[in-house]
């Protein structure tokens, strides 16, 4: 098992002062609460099995590899772990983990809160789900969840709610405390109750959501409750808790090392659009099984089948008329996962404040990393990261 270099030590609870709900998503209490949620918010286990993936420490000097970093200076990883509040990074190439650094108190067998990966993680149960028939991926959403009928996702079929081309009047603006996304949060318990006479609640919220302008599958448009009514349309399917068919279809049989977990509601609702917390070896696992066809421990854990769907298919129209053209001006995006659609075959997931899961196929190479980075979205920082991880990839060949 390889031996990381020691977290430097981040602030403490009490060092810190009182963390809140309504503070600690901000710096920098965020540094302490991304790897300490369990102790801010409600959630359940993921539990993990009793095999593991062998990881082999193979430490490769990567150091001093230049990139372009913002306004055409040229970075080196010192240079970016500073800037974007970097708490956990990992590279692991085949088997063997060439990098991992920790930072800001987190430790290699801490879960942190890996944000909209957790979207990309939901993708891969959707598509495991459907392989054993407990889903139709091909029905509308109604079929599952007849509360919705009136809502965005009446007539909705699965397939778009996946590919973020859901026809809805929601807007994902994290910034926004009174608006949709406030209102969203609340509902989610990540942001204080406005009325604690009347509280709200995950799924109530979710069946609220109105209709747009035009149609189901024209446009991609990001919505994280698109995710969150995922995981309500598998619970219902499956009769488990989402954290429940977490681990029994992925962590268990797909070799993680430590238990995740995931934050709820105040009745139970998982977040499955933003709540998984996890380590990032656990994170590079999951890249590493999307990067082997599906298997691990000797057996099929994601369905072939699924993954080819999501790194080949992809409505490039819908992409090229949303919002997300600048991060990915060639990319497409299919069941919660990006292609770059590079001349290496990239792909990732992201989240907000720095999560991120990049695999490299042409070298073999996973890269995961978790961070408390100050703004929730920067699109600049987003362009340094992809062409830092390009660079390590290359180096790797």
């Amino acid at each position: 098992m390889n031996t990381p270099a020691t977290s430097k030590m981040g602030p403490t609870r009490l060092e810190l002062g009182e963390v809140t709900i309504a503070n600690w998503r901000t710096l920098p209490y965020s540094r302490w609460s991304f790897h300490h949620a369990r102790e801010v918010l409600p959630t359940e286990e993921i539990e993990a099995g009793e095999k593991t993936i062998s990881l082999k420490s193979m430490p490769l000097d990567l150091d001093d590899l230049l990139f372009e970093g913002l306004q055409g200076q040229q970075w080196t990883l010192k240079r970016l772990f500073s800037e974007s509040e970097t708490s956990g990074f990992i590279v692991v190439q085949d088997n063997n983990v060439v990098l991992e650094r920790y930072f800001n108190g987190l430790i290699p067998s801490r879960p942190h809160l890996i944000f909209s990966v957790s979207k990309s993680v939901t993708g891969i149960l959707a598509g495991i789900l459907a392989e054993k028939g407990i889903i139709d991926l091909g029905v509308t959403a109604e079929t599952y969840i007849p509360e919705v009928i009136g809502s965005c996702y009446e007539n909705c079929p699965i397939q778009n709610i996946l590919d973020m081309s859901v026809d809805t009047s929601f807007t994902e603006s994290y910034l926004d405390l009174d608006g949709d996304y406030g209102r969203y949060r609340e509902s989610t318990g990540w942001n204080p109750y406005t009325d604690p006479a009347n509280l709200p609640d995950l799924r109530s919220f979710l069946a609220t959501l109105k209709p747009g302008t035009g149609k189901h599958g024209d446009v991609f448009h990001y919505v994280t409750p698109n995710t969150d009514f995922m995981g309500w349309l598998m619970e219902r399917a499956s009769g488990k808790t989402y954290a429940t068919l977490i681990s029994e279809y992925l962590w268990k049989p797909m070799g993680a090392e430590r238990n995740a977990y995931v934050t709820v509601d105040r009745l139970g609702a998982a977040r499955a659009g933003g709540g998984i917390c996890a380590t990032i070896r656990d994170m590079a696992r999951i890249g590493m099984i999307m990067r082997d066809a599906g298997q691990a421990l000797s057996k099929s854990v994601i369905p072939a089948w699924w993954i080819k769907d999501t790194l080949t298919t992809g409505d490039r129209d819908a992409w090229v008329k949303g919002s997300f053209i600048n991060l990915l001006p060639e990319g497409c995006y299919r069941n919660y996962w990006y292609q770059t659609r590079n001349d290496r075959g990239a792909y990732f997931a992201l989240g907000i404040h720095g999560q991120w899961i990049y695999i490299d196929p042409k070298s073999k190479t996973v890269i995961a990393k978790v961070s408390a980075q100050k703004d929730p979205e920067n699109d600049l920082l987003d362009q340094v990261h992809l062409r830092a991880f390009k660079t390590i990839c290359s180096a790797l060949d």
